[in-house]
């Protein structure tokens, strides 16, 4: 019997949960399809108000050369936000060397993938713009990154970290 009043349960007991899917686990730790919509604390930060922008540079490195990936980038959502959930408007995504990249919010991160013919240039990925919620700015610590998926230019599975 499960605790009817836990994170994990499926049924969102506010105020301590904005939301709860039934696990407790999150994009920075499975790559499901869909995404799994609610991180693995149950709770989702709203953005009190928006007070200007935020640029968030993501960096890689890999020994291997690397063409295409899919990255989940854990936001501070309190102090930063995306407008709207799923595929975000252009510009939000800038210095993508491949062209391609896409951006998927599911607000508490962002999902990023992109994939070209040639090997990215070392070491930045892409820049995300932000809304920025407060005065105060985020950390660069506040910000994780996750590397689901990442090949070379042959298609070939290599190891990335960002």
């Amino acid at each position: 019997m499960t605790n009817p009043h836990a994170c994990g349960n499926g049924a969102t007991e506010e105020p301590a949960e904005t939301c709860d899917d039934g696990n407790t686990v999150d994009e920075s730790t499975v790559d499901t399809l869909p995404p799994d919509a609610c991180p693995a604390n149950c709770r989702i930060a709203t953005c009190p108000s928006i007070t200007g922008s935020l640029a968030a540079t993501v960096h890689f490195s890999s020994a291997s050369s690397v063409a295409g990936y899919k990255v989940f980038v854990d936001y501070p959502e309190a102090k930063v936000s995306l407008p709207g959930t799923g595929p975000a408007s252009q510009g939000r995504i800038t210095n993508d060397p491949t062209h391609s990249a896409v951006l998927n919010d599911i607000d508490y991160g962002a999902i990023v993938i992109a994939g070209g013919l040639n090997a990215i240039p070392p070491s930045t990925l892409f820049v995300i713009q932000f809304d920025a919620c407060t005065a105060s700015p985020p950390s660069a610590s506040e910000f994780g990154c996750t590397v689901h998926q990442a090949n070379d230019s042959g298609g070939n599975d290599v190891t990335m970290t960002c």
